[in-house]
């Protein structure tokens, strides 16, 4: 076995992922496991110098871009929430956050205080301003 695969076996330990080993003739070992992020099963086998290789078995177009350029950039569209308070609002997904002020004077909540985001915190897309 070789250091990254022993690693990567290592990581799915320490998550409690179970994983299995498989070979193909050719002698190339396999290690797999079941992702939730696809949902389905995860392949990696590691190509000397280069390292893992990973093969996932029906990956939608959107989760390869995903999974290899990072989910993308999106902008607040804030304004003022229903109660007057300040939001963030996604250009992307729509998500709404509200803003308190740092000092934590905003009466509606002084437990929670929040900055704006620089991801937004249901997408994970950048924040990028506006243009």
């Amino acid at each position: 076995m070789t250091s990254a695969t022993d690693e990567l076996r290592r990581l799915l330990d320490e998550r409690g992922v179970e994983w299995w080993q498989s070979a193909n003739t050719l002698g190339c070992v396999f290690t797999r496991w079941h992702s939730p992020l696809f949902g389905d099963e995860v392949v990696a086998m590691e190509n000397g110098k280069e390292g893992l290789v990973l093969f996932d078995h029906f990956m939608t177009p959107a989760q390869a871009i995903d999974a290899t350029l990072g989910p993308g950039t999106c902008r607040d569209l804030s304004g003022t929430g229903a109660n007057g308070e300040q939001v963030f609002n996604c250009s992307e997904c729509g998500c709404v956050l509200s803003l308190y002020d740092r000092d934590g004077s905003n009466n509606l909540c002084t437990s929670f205080i929040f900055d704006y985001p620089r991801y937004c915190p249901e997408c994970g897309r950048r924040v990028v301003e506006c243009d």
